[in-house]
C-alpha cells in the first residue's frame, strides 16, 4: 500500500479568487475615471448671478455696473440703461470711464450709454479695437482689397492723432498695435518681424525663424505692464509650434518648440504659461508641467493678479469644463460662451446666464 501511495497524483486545491496587486490598480483607475465623469455633476458648479432674457455675446464692467451686448442692443443688467445700434455688436471694451463698441463702425459711449463719438473710414470696415492707457486704436481692412490701416485716437479728445495705411499686405500676416498704441507690428509666415511707428519709421526689424521649415498662421499677444510680447506660429508639416517670448525691443527671452501644437499662451506672475494639447507648460527659472488626466487645456488668460485656465475632457459627448482660477479654485460648468476678467472677479457668460466667480 505504501508503494502504491507514492505514485498517486496529488492535486492541489485552487482558490476561487487569486489575489493580485494589479487588481487594486485597475480598481483605482476605474474609480478615478468614474470620478472624472460624475464628480462635476452637481458638485462645485456655480449658480448664475444674473439670468437675462436674451443671449449674451459680449460683456463689459464699468464703475461696478455690468453691460452686456445682445444682437444689436447694449443693456445694463440692472435694466436701467439700453442702447440699440443699426448693426450687430461684435465686441465692446472698457477704457477708463468709457465703453468702445465695434459694429460696422466704432462708437465711444459714456456710462449712461450716450454716444460720445462715432468713427468710420470710406471703403474700409473696422476689424479690431485696441485699448491702452491714454489711447485707443482701430484696425481697418479694405472692403474690396487686402489693404489694412491703423488709427490712433486720444481717449479724452476723441481726435485721431495717428493714421497709417499699409498697401497690399499679405492675408496671412499678423498685424497689431501695441506700446500704448504708439507702435505697429507686422509678423509674417517667413519669420520676419517689423515694428514701426505712425510716421512709418522702422523701430526694429528681424527674422526669428530658426530653420527653413514652412510656417503659417502667425499670432501674437502683448503685455503692456511688462513690455513683453508672445509670438508663435505653426509648421505646415508635422504641426510643431514655434513660440517666442520677446521684450518690446525685440530681444528673445524664451524660445519654445512644441510638437503637438498649442491652444494659447499667457503671462502670470512673471511666468510664461503655454497651453499645449496635453498639459499647461510653465516656463521660468524652473520649468514645470501641469497635467489633468483625460483633460485638454483649451483657453487661458491673465489680467492683473488673476489667471484662468479652462480644461475640456477629451470625450466629445462630455460637455463639462473644468475652470481653474489662480491655481487655487476649481469650478465645473457645462460649457461657456466667453470670459471677462477684472481685478475683483471672473465673469463667465453662457447663453443668457452670467456667472461671477470670486478668485480669492
Amino acid at each position: 500500500m505504501k508503494r502504491e501511495n507514492r505514485f498517486k497524483i496529488r492535486r492541489r486545491r485552487t482558490a476561487l479568487f487569486r489575489f493580485n496587486i494589479s487588481y487594486i490598480y485597475i480598481l483605482l483607475l476605474v474609480v478615478y475615471i468614474l470620478t472624472l465623469f460624475f464628480l462635476p455633476i452637481g458638485r462645485n458648479e456655480p449658480k448664475p448671478t444674473y439670468i437675462l432674457k436674451d443671449k449674451v455675446s459680449s460683456l463689459c464692467i464699468l464703475n461696478d455696473r455690468i453691460y452686456v451686448a445682445s444682437g444689436k442692443m447694449i443693456i445694463s443688467v440692472d435694466g436701467n440703461l439700453k442702447r440699440e445700434f443699426p448693426f450687430y455688436i461684435l465686441k465692446m471694451e472698457k477704457l477708463n470711464d468709457r465703453i468702445i463698441v465695434l459694429t460696422d463702425r466704432v462708437y465711444v459711449l459714456d456710462e449712461s450709454l450716450n454716444i460720445l463719438g462715432e468713427f468710420s473710414k470710406e471703403k474700409m470696415f473696422p476689424e479690431e479695437i485696441y485699448t491702452f492707457k491714454t489711447n485707443f486704436g482701430i484696425k481697418w481692412r479694405g472692403r474690396k482689397s487686402i489693404d489694412i490701416a491703423f488709427s490712433k485716437y486720444n481717449i479724452e479728445t476723441l481726435k485721431e492723432v495717428g493714421y497709417l495705411e499699409l498697401k497690399n499686405t499679405k492675408t496671412s500676416v499678423f498685424a497689431s498695435m501695441f506700446f500704448n498704441g504708439e507702435r505697429i507690428i507686422l509678423f509674417e509666415n517667413n519669420g520676419n518681424v517689423v515694428v514701426f511707428n505712425f510716421d512709418g519709421k522702422i523701430i526694429w526689424n528681424k527674422n526669428i525663424r530658426i530653420n527653413e521649415s514652412i510656417l503659417f498662421h502667425p499670432m501674437g499677444l502683448f503685455y503692456e505692464e511688462k513690455n513683453l510680447m508672445i509670438l508663435y506660429w505653426r509648421e505646415s508639416i508635422g504641426g510643431k509650434t514655434l513660440l517666442y517670448l520677446l521684450n518690446y525691443d525685440g530681444d528673445i527671452i524664451v524660445k519654445e518648440e512644441i510638437r503637438n501644437g498649442i491652444n494659447g499662451a499667457f503671462l502670470y506672475q512673471g511666468d510664461l504659461y503655454v497651453l499645449t494639447k496635453d498639459a499647461v507648460l510653465v516656463r521660468n527659472h524652473k520649468s514645470i508641467q501641469k497635467v489633468i488626466p483625460f483633460y485638454t487645456p483649451i483657453y487661458g488668460k491673465s489680467m492683473k493678479g488673476n489667471a484662468v485656465v479652462v480644461w475640456k475632457m477629451d470625450v466629445d459627448v462630455y460637455k463639462y469644463l473644468l475652470i481653474d482660477i489662480n491655481n487655487k479654485k476649481r469650478f465645473f460648468m457645462e460649457g461657456m460662451d466667453g470670459i471677462k476678467m477684472t481685478e475683483d472677479g471672473v465673469y463667465i457668460f453662457k447663453d443668457s446666464y452670467i456667472y461671477i466667480l470670486n478668485p480669492k
